[in-house]
């Protein structure tokens, strides 16, 4: 890994997605670098908020509630919102999902 490589590995680092000899040489680069000391703990403090997100399954009928919403709002004026688009369609929705055989 070049010198100039070393400033761009500070992420692959935090995520221990170098590989050892990479890994070696970079926290060799680390301990003369305060930017990428800075840089790491930085990466490091993100990274740890990330893991402590937890997916959170929605209450039952929040969906179609927020849907209803969205249907019944009044346009803004001298705006044409057209018709709702079809939740069974979304990107990501059970029944697209379904009816692309599961891709």
């Amino acid at each position: 890994m070049s010198t100039e490589n070393m400033h761009e590995a500070t992420g692959a680092y935090v995520l221990d997605a170098l590989s050892p000899a990479e890994r070696a040489a970079f926290e060799e680069h680390l301990a003369t670098c305060p930017d990428c000391a800075r840089e790491v703990r930085e990466f490091a403090a993100t990274a740890a908020l990330l893991g402590a997100a937890v997916s959170v399954e929605p209450p039952p009928g929040m969906r179609d509630e927020v849907l209803r919403r969205i249907r019944e709002a009044p346009a803004a004026p001298g705006k044409d919102r057209g018709p709702a688009p079809d939740p069974d369609r979304a990107p990501g929705s059970p029944a697209r999902h379904a009816a692309r055989g599961g891709r």
